[in-house]
């Protein structure tokens, strides 16, 4: 008899978590596994009804903003849905479906239970009695989740600190990409039938990352700026779409060069981006560990980030990208004019890069992890 799974995120978004659930259903046997999906609808709800061999039930009341009303709303849901499929496993991701998700999962009798944490919902730049309120619900989460799934050495750190769990709970399972979709030549096409016909010798910085304040892209438009006036011909690419989108470009606007910067949106073709750009940045203030990280290596790109959380754990400084202080923008900026001007140390960077994945990030690899768990741990 098949092992019933209820995988639950907050929202179909093109995220490092919406990616990693994608992966296990589409990857994992479905002779073993009957899997459902349980969250609301957005960017990739057509290509989540696409997939064969899945039950899927969105919850448009699930969101990531903190709503009372809505919240409980969202638990009976749940709670409605696991009970009434005799769910054996629920497997929640993101921070308000975590929560959520696995209340609703303790209350329906679900015996196993499994939180992939995609960063932790608590930060320094929370206002500390919603961080304490984030803790302590993740601490009495803690008490009935069979395993906390950590895709960083630094977020079980973090979470043993604020007493979260113990270690006997907590298990390292990185992302894991199919790498060979972001290494192969067909997709090596030119630029200018992609990135709004910028010409083929000019620069090309990226930044794909959700347009919320965790990610700053305020601070990210100020480096620009600055590498603009270095080297006038660079053209800044932003795949993403979110609620701070509309600001961010009112002020890319103002910018003398204001053609130089261009919002795609969120995007199915994603290798084919990173195949476009020369270097990939990210500013962001907090993070779990970025997945776009891992697809840049796999398409040979250095990257220059923000020396947060667990950044380090995949880009190494000088190795194959640079990591800086958070909001200092003359670093961030000076370091993406060196590489833009010394093209074979970025190449060399983004060579290493690769090296590095086929270790530690291959698909099957984390696939294999998760089916192991699944299976050992069912109910």
């Amino acid at each position: 008899m098949k092992i019933k799974i209820a995988e639950i995120v907050t929202k179909l978004e093109l995220g490092g978590a919406q990616k990693n659930v994608l992966t296990i259903i589409r990857g994992l046997p479905k002779d073993k596994y009957d899997f459902f999906l349980i969250t609301s609808r957005g960017f990739l709800a057509d290509e989540v009804l696409a997939i064969p061999g899945i039950k899927v039930f969105f919850i448009n009341n699930l969101k990531r903003q903190i709503s009372p009303l809505n919240d409980i709303i969202t638990s009976f849901l749940l709670w409605r849905i696991l009970r009434k499929y005799r769910i054996d496993i629920v497997h929640t991701h993101s921070s308000k479906a975590g929560i959520l998700g696995r209340f609703a999962a303790r209350l329906a009798g679900v015996k196993t239970i499994f939180h992939t944490i995609h960063g932790w919902s608590f930060h320094d730049y929370q206002n500390i009695v919603i961080k304490k309120a984030y803790v302590m619900l993740e601490r009495i989460a803690a008490h009935f989740t069979t395993n906390l799934i950590a895709v960083s050495n630094y977020d079980i750190e973090k979470g043993l600190r604020n007493k979260i769990g113990t270690r006997s709970q907590y298990r390292l399972i990185r992302y894991g990409i199919d790498i060979s979709k972001y290494q192969n030549p067909d997709i090596e096409r030119g630029r200018e039938d992609l990135l709004l016909n910028i010409r083929k010798e000019s620069p090309v910085i990226g930044m794909v990352a959700c347009f919320k304040p965790q990610k700053a892209h305020a601070n990210f438009l100020k480096i620009a700026r600055m590498v603009l006036r270095e080297i006038p011909e660079v053209h800044f690419v932003f795949v993403g779409d979110g609620v701070l989108r509309k600001d961010v470009q009112t002020m890319a606007s103002s910018f003398d060069k204001k053609e130089n910067f261009h919002f795609l949106g969120w995007r199915q073709d994603i290798e084919r981006i990173y195949h476009s750009i020369d270097i990939l940045a990210l500013s962001s203030l907090w993070e779990g560990l970025p997945l776009v990280f891992i697809e840049a290596g796999a398409s040979g790109k250095p990257v220059v980030a923000t020396a947060i959380c667990a950044n380090h754990e995949v880009i190494h400084n000088g190795i194959n990208g640079f990591l800086v202080k958070p909001d200092d923008i003359n670093d961030f900026s000076g370091r993406l004019i060196f590489l833009l001007k010394n093209k074979t140390l970025a190449s060399q960077m983004g060579s290493r890069a690769k090296e590095f994945l086929l270790s530690d990030f291959k698909e099957e690899a984390m696939l294999s992890k998760f089916d192991n768990l699944y299976f050992s741990l069912k109910a």
